[in-house]
């Protein structure tokens, strides 16, 4: 089980066929992802990481036997599921990266692999962003980013100055 980073829900597997989300203050459970798209082998196989927000799953799941893909789950959505990575190769260990902007995971697509499914495999890390603004701000020079950051502590400050402004009145 995996407690959301907010605290108030439970994400857990039940009978390896069922992600299901428990709210500790409702005591009610949903079912996130069912027995038509998830199947794990053994106990301790489950694999799935709540985003920073409480609002998504990323989940590692097999559409087929040999190889494994990566899931975006909405944490309150039944069947929103979205995959990912769609390779027909390994991808694992899926994990949330830049504050909830990006996801990071493993993948033999293209290393050194073993085809007939058997020997050892090399892993490469990807990278996917989910905001054109998130991927913009990855790209900008050390110098960029320090101008940015400062453009938008200049802003803030003359909103907080707006509002006091608009209080006086």
């Amino acid at each position: 089980p995996a407690y959301s980073p907010d605290g108030k829900e439970i994400a857990y597997t039940e009978n390896r066929r069922f992600l299901k989300v428990y709210n500790i203050e409702t005591k009610e459970t949903r079912t996130l992802v069912d027995d038509k798209k998830l199947f794990y082998m053994s106990e301790g196989d489950q694999y799935y990481k709540w985003s920073p927000d409480s609002k998504w799953l990323l989940v590692e799941y097999s559409p087929v036997l040999a190889n494994t893909e990566v899931l975006l789950v909405h944490a309150h959505e039944q069947d929103s599921s979205i995959n990912l990575t769609k390779s027909g190769y390994g991808d694992y260990s899926p994990e949330w990266a830049n504050e909830g902007k990006q996801i990071l995971w493993l993948s033999d697509r293209h290393g050194l692999r073993s085809y007939a499914n058997s020997g050892s495999r090399q892993m490469d890390v990807y990278s996917m962003f989910l905001t054109n603004k998130a991927w913009e701000e990855f790209n900008l020079s050390k110098d960029e980013y320090a101008l940015m950051k400062e453009i938008e502590k200049k802003k803030k400050k003359e909103e907080k100055e707006q509002e006091k402004d608009k209080k006086k009145k």
